[in-house]
């Protein structure tokens, strides 16, 4: 586990610090008989090598505790319980969480094994606390505008504990009509455009980004860090305030006190960032829903906690980002030069090694609310269906009636033959077409000119969306169901039709669009098609208003449809850096249990993946 690698680094770390003290305070006792003022800094650098050692031991009582909860054992006793929760009761309701007695902590203390399975089970079920308990408690600090916020916290725990059985390797085995219930009628319930849900995920996918990135996982043990702070900050007080009556000026007190200071900043941090880290809260909010009693709401217990609930001062959050990248602009910005490497790419194989280096990516936009709302709006009607089975648009065009005219770019249609269209294909079609109708709109508004109108707001979320799947395809394809080797081929042919329609830079934006639309190529290649859906889509569907609408609700279609992965790992690394916006689709889709995709004729095989 990465957990493990990253304390066995930080202990190596810490022990080298500690032998770089050790030798000091030898140093220094060597030279003790020679002058007392050393002597007394050898007992303090001794001393605080002696605290080292001890913090060491704490830190691996620390691990083995956080292995203990949240390690592959406790892994495999959430898996186990939830495979028969369902079975202690068949009704359960999302809006107030009744039967969902999912667990939020406290199993592994309850943990024994009987024959003849020997597999882990629950001692005393009523000793954990679950879902349900949280929602069930009615004390004061449930009420008010953050009553939601601090249960979600806990929801989001319980979730987390749910998608790390993916990365070691259990299936999911909690009841899919129960699951998929509490993510259509529990997190999209709400009328806030997917508001909840999205923080819900966010929160979860924070607890597994520090799971494999960060130590508050192996500081879970509240008692172990506080006894820890004590000894610790208390020492190192006693030796800055011996030091401080000593009043010496020379080099040696004035490191020694350095050394102090920061060892005791570094403490009370530590201290300070878990409880105020979502691990410390989510711990506090348990306690505080086990051992509820009226007399806490008398006492203003709940006062107390919300100053530590209040604010994350841990880790920073996960992006709110969304990447972009335009084909035919990326094109259109580059110099000659770099448009004949392009070509050559194709002809060399070794012209194309930092191919995606040349590329250039646009700026990140901020994740605007409508593009969640059309996502949520598409989860809903997905969830609402018979048959819950994700689509690559084809629904949409269906729905909106162009299915006949449009099918053939989604891979339908008697034209479409399997072995000539894929995912890629699909998307990148899609990202031409969607590119060319953009061209032909109206000016954005400037700030301070007034609210946009929806249109702008509709053409907003289909053209970011359509430059975010054109960035996964070229910059990140091992979140796609798409094979790397082959996409890498593709799209190097693909750049090399680009480069022969888009002009060079510095063009205006006319004559790209126009050079563009001329391409006729008598080959069936990506950027052909692309064009020729663009001059469909504002030949067939002439109002502007109903062709975004269109293009809105197939890329929030289509995204969807792109998320569910079986590459957890590609998901988790990259987390650290803030994560990708799919990796909350899929985190969502995960606990719907929506990952089939629709089984389309002219799919080729080993495309699904």
């Amino acid at each position: 586990m990465l957990t493990h690698e990253r304390t066995q680094l930080e202990n190596n770390s810490v022990v080298l610090v500690l032998l770089v003290i050790f030798l000091s305070a030898t140093d220094y006792s060597s030279e003790s008989s020679e002058s007392s003022v050393n002597s007394k800094i050898s007992k303090i650098l001794f001393t605080i090598w002696g605290l080292s050692i001890l913090k060491i031991v704490g830190r691996i009582f620390s691990f083995r505790a956080a292995e203990k909860s949240y390690g592959t054992a406790n892994t495999k006793l959430v898996a186990v319980y939830m495979k028969h929760e369902h079975e202690q009761g068949a009704l359960f309701v999302p809006s107030n969480m009744k039967g969902y007695k999912y667990l939020v902590i406290g199993e592994e203390q309850q943990a024994e094994a009987e024959p003849p399975s020997y597999e882990p089970k629950l001692r005393n079920d009523a000793a954990v606390t679950t879902i349900e308990d949280v929602w069930r408690c009615e004390g004061r600090l449930f009420k008010g505008s953050s009553r939601g916020r601090y249960r979600d916290m806990c929801l989001s725990f319980a979730l987390f504990k749910l998608i790390k059985m993916r990365f070691d390797g259990y299936p999911q085995v909690e009841d899919e009509s129960k699951s998929r219930t509490l993510v259509r009628d529990g997190l999209l319930f709400e009328d806030d455009d997917g508001k909840r849900a999205f923080e819900v995920v966010k929160s979860e996918l924070g607890f597994l980004r520090d799971l494999f990135h960060t130590k508050h996982p192996v500081a879970s043990n509240p008692w172990i860090l506080i006894c820890n702070f004590v000894l610790f900050a208390t020492i190192a007080m006693a030796l800055w305030i011996e030091m401080m009556i000593d009043r010496k000026t020379d080099a040696k007190h004035a490191i020694t006190k350095v050394l102090v200071s920061l060892l005791i900043l570094a403490e009370i941090w530590e201290f300070i960032s878990y409880h105020f880290s979502d691990w410390g809260k989510v711990i506090l909010i348990c306690k505080y829903v086990k051992n509820y009693r009226p007399a806490f709401d008398r006492y203003h217990v709940d006062k107390i906690l919300r100053v530590i609930l209040w604010r994350n001062l841990s880790c920073r959050s996960l992006s709110e980002k969304l990447e972009q990248f335009s084909l035919l602009n990326s094109l259109n910005s580059c110099c000659t030069c770099s448009r004949c490497c392009y070509s050559l790419a194709y002809c060399l194989p070794g012209a194309s090694r930092k191919l995606n280096e040349r590329l250039r990516k646009e700026k990140p936009i901020r994740l605007k609310a409508e593009v969640k709302k059309a996502i949520f709006l598409s989860l809903k009607k997905l969830l609402a269906s018979e048959r819950v089975v994700l689509t690559n648009g084809i629904t949409t065009l269906a729905e909106l009636g162009h299915e006949d005219r449009l099918g053939w770019a989604c891979g339908f249609g008697d034209h479409a033959r399997a072995d000539e269209h894929t995912h890629m294909h699909t998307i990148m079609i899609w990202h031409v077409a969607t590119a060319l109708c953009e061209m032909k709109l109206p000016p954005k508004k400037k700030k301070g000119e007034g609210l946009r109108s929806e249109l702008e707001s509709r053409a907003a979320v289909a053209t970011s969306l359509s430059k975010y799947c054109a960035y996964l395809v070229v910059f990140a394809p091992e979140f796609l169901p798409i094979h790397g080797h082959s996409s890498k081929i593709m799209f190097k042919q693909m750049l090399v039709e680009a480069c022969r329609a888009c002009p060079p830079r510095g063009i205006c934006r006319k004559i790209t669009y126009d050079n563009v639309v001329s391409v006729e190529d008598s080959r069936p290649t990506i950027i052909s098609k692309g064009v020729k859906l663009g001059k469909q889509l504002m030949n067939d569907v002439k109002e502007d208003a109903e062709r975004w609408e269109l293009l809105e609700r197939f890329w929030a279609e289509l995204i969807l449809f792109l998320a569910p992965s079986k590459d957890a790992m590609a998901h988790a690394s990259k987390l650290e850096e803030g994560g990708e916006f799919i990796t909350q689709l899929w985190a969502l889709l995960y606990h719907a249990r929506v990952e089939e995709r629709s089984p389309e004729k002219n799919e080729p095989a080993g495309e699904h993946v």
